[in-house]
């Protein structure tokens, strides 16, 4: 971040002895949470204390009624009613500079390292105030397998924010309490560490994204932190996503999708079909050829993507035209009075007209729009699926019509993910300044049925209807000026907690999340039949035999059939591609030990006699082979560069350019052991006549190579095309 985000000038107005003073008066009415904003009343988590000397204004923060920013606006005239203290974290947030108060930048303003201590101080006195609260309260539900247990604080760690970034802690919150994406991080790093390297991909900024959100996810969930700066993974979505720049208000659903993009192009690897979860064909076409047809899958579209398709009819000839397209969530409008009317056969609904346009939207962004009066989720995707009439600029142009006609468009679901992801569009733009709709949704909680909005089509696997909700992205406040908190229910002990940047705590009443101002819903698939299966195999294991020899499972299969409803076929990704063994001993990372007695029950309901079990990993000889080629074939590359090389050519001598990006491939294939860098290739540097692109820098785009060394290269890998010199420019004219 630059200097201008580590500071902050309001912070000499700041007495914490007073403040210590004021929090510990409020100490008991913290631990028993009776402690209310002064304006509203409104109680525990949000609420903030004004931290200017003499001050005991107490306020609900952004996620409320926004009494605390109010009353620092009110203030303006001073300085020193800028910055506030949570009192259920202890963090400390500045209006004027529209930042959180760590304390790096709190040493930046030259705070003292005494003033750091009195924060430290007043921090454990709300943070054992809290303490006390959650020893108070008993969990409240039951885990997937139906026994009580205590979650130890994983998944409750808080996220700093950044500037402006609760759009990102908020989404970055729900999406970790999406257990089949979270467990795959947390429990099969070797895989993904080996698909990056193997298609080169550890190298690029999304390989790099991949890492920095993992790091994320195994802070969230240690269970030994009060909160975490996601710093790193910021950066990252920054310089993938450059409108992310800054400190201006961004959108959790924008960030949720580039994200999720992302970590899926970094992720996605070629796979045989049969080998895809849920009988599912993922994004790409058949190889063609001899043997069975291989597509591109990820995690994350093995849990997050569906399929929609789409069904326009010409009106004119009837001619149909569908196309299917994949998705990671599914963005619905909350539908109008009329919309209502007509998806209930014009039943009258509600006496709430509907608000027109003309000078009062320029009104709407400080009070937002919508009727008060509630409306379903599955009215909202009712509206979605309706058929749509295409007409003036949205005509269809039918092939059959030979021009632009008018037709009948309707949207339906095909393919259903593990999790389901609803993003609810409160946000229009059809005035100047844009506005937000506060309709209310009502959403169920346990029960989702999505069989209404599907469609099943032969050959075509649909998956479980039916969801229970997990988390939820909310948005407060108006179109011009909000705040992003989720509300998530902890894998480990069920219960619902409410996340608002570093500051958490748990819900007691699930009316708070039914109410819940919704932007972003996540609803993960039911399955009682699978739960029913974990149940059995867990009973299996408590009568094993000491005696039994245990079997080997693919750590990836076995982390989906512990998460997913429906796992697909055993697959066996920790063997080489001979199927005879490992490639070498660091892929035990990748296999799961299971005893027989599991064994015997998955392969009979998964494995179908495909395969016998494994009980051991050995080394494949012909992998071995091969790598002993490809280890005397880097050490002889090597000796050779190193004798051929030089830093100055003879007169009568050229120097070819090479990419520097192929030069560092070559580097880690032969001194750290990395994949064969492939033919040199250096049509990154030129355009398509073959002249150079503009802005190349000698040694950070290109180097030069003499002869010798160019003839070793292209002995060894191929390639080209030679781009001759005689001095190391790319931008010299070539010798003739």
């Amino acid at each position: 971040m630059g200097d201008l985000a580590r500071r902050c000038p309001h912070l000499r107005f700041v007495h914490l002895v007073a403040v210590q003073r004021t929090v510990q008066g409020h100490v008991d009415a913290l631990r028993t949470r009776e402690l209310r904003c002064c304006s509203c009343g409104y109680g525990l988590p949000d609420l903030w204390l004004c931290m200017a000397m003499g001050c005991q204004f107490v306020g609900c923060g952004r996620s409320s009624n926004q009494h605390m920013m109010r009353h620092s606006a009110d203030c303006s005239y001073t300085g020193d009613h800028k910055l506030c203290m949570c009192l259920s974290s202890g963090e400390i947030w500045c209006y004027a500079c529209n930042m959180e108060i760590t304390d790096e930048v709190a040493l930046a303003a030259n705070v003292g390292q005494v003033w750091l201590n009195e924060l430290q101080s007043v921090r454990q006195m709300i943070l054992g105030a809290r303490m006390d609260r959650w020893r108070d309260e008993e969990p409240t539900d039951v885990d997937l397998t139906g026994s009580r247990k205590d979650n130890n604080g994983k998944g409750l760690c808080g996220l700093t924010n950044q500037g402006n970034t609760c759009y990102m802690n908020a989404a970055t919150q729900a999406l970790s309490n999406c257990w089949p994406l979270t467990r795959f991080i947390l429990k099969c790093e070797a895989f993904y560490d080996h698909w990056l390297a193997q298609s080169g991909r550890h190298r690029t900024l999304r390989g790099g994204l991949v890492h920095d959100y993992a790091n994320v996810i195994r802070a969230l969930w240690n269970g030994d932190r009060r909160a975490f700066s996601p710093q790193t993974l910021l950066q990252k979505m920054v310089h993938i996503h450059p409108p992310f720049r800054g400190y201006h208000q961004q959108d959790a659903q924008e960030y949720l999708r580039t994200l999720l993009d992302s970590l899926h192009e970094a992720l996605k690897r070629e796979v045989p079909q049969d080998d895809l979860p849920n009988g599912q064909e993922s994004e790409g076409e058949s190889n063609g050829g001899a043997g069975a047809s291989r597509h591109h899958t990820s995690p994350i579209a093995d849990i997050f993507g569906g399929k929609m398709r789409s069904d326009v009819a010409c009106c004119c000839c009837n001619t149909l035209s569908s196309t299917t397209d994949e998705f990671f969530d599914i963005s619905v409008s909350i539908p109008t009075k009329k919309e209502r009317q007509r998806m209930h056969g014009d039943r009258p609904v509600g006496d709430k007209k509907e608000k027109s346009g003309g000078w009062f939207w320029s009104l709407i962004p400080f009070t937002g729009s919508g009727s008060q009066q509630m409306v379903t989720l599955e009215e909202c995707l009712q509206s979605f699926c309706l058929p749509e009439i295409l007409t003036g600029t949205e005509k269809y142009k039918c092939e059959t019509c030979g021009g632009l006609t008018e037709s009948h468009k309707k949207l339906s679901i095909v393919q259903l993910p593990e999790v389901l992801c609803i993003h609810i569009k409160r946000f229009r733009y059809d005035s100047y300044w844009g506005s937000k709709i506060t309709t209310p949704i009502k959403f169920p909680l346990d029960d989702l049925n999505m069989d209404p909005f599907c469609k099943k089509l032969e050959g075509e696997w649909l998956g479980g209807v039916h969801y229970r909700l997990v988390a939820i992205v909310n948005h407060h406040g108006s179109f011009i000026g909000g705040h992003y908190t989720a509300m998530c229910q902890n894998h480990y002990d069920g219960a619902w907690y409410d996340f608002n940047d570093s500051a958490v705590s748990k819900i007691s009443d699930l009316d708070k999340v039914r109410s819940a101002q919704a932007y972003l819903l996540f609803y993960e698939r039911k399955s009682p039949a699978i739960i029913k299966e974990r149940r059995h195999m867990k009973d299996l294991m408590r009568r094993k035999s000491a005696r039994e020899r245990p079997f080997l499972l693919s750590l990836l299969w076995y982390n989906r059939w512990k998460t997913m409803s429906h796992p697909g076929p055993m697959t066996w990704d920790f063997l080489c591609e001979h199927n005879q063994g490992i490639l070498n001993l660091d892929k035990q990372g990748m296999v799961k030990t299971v005893p027989q007695c599991l064994w015997n029950e998955l392969a009979k309901r998964y494995n179908g006699g495909q395969r016998e079990g494994i009980r051991s990993l050995e080394e494949c000889d012909r992998c071995r082979e091969a790598m002993y080629q490809i280890d005397h074939r880097r050490e002889q590359e090597r000796l050779t560069i190193m004798r051929e090389d030089s830093t100055q050519v003879a007169e009568n001598e050229d120097w070819y350019i090479v990419d520097a990006h192929w030069i560092q491939r070559w580097r880690e294939f032969a001194m750290q052991g990395g994949r064969d860098p492939g033919p040199i290739s250096n049509n990154r540097l030129l355009r398509s006549d073959g002249r150079p692109l503009e802005g190349l820098v000698k040694a950070r785009d290109y180097r030069g190579v003499n002869g010798r060394v160019w003839n070793t290269f292209v002995s060894f890998h191929g390639g080209g095309p030679p781009l001759i010199r005689r001095q190391i420019d790319i931008y010299t004219e070539p010798p003739r």
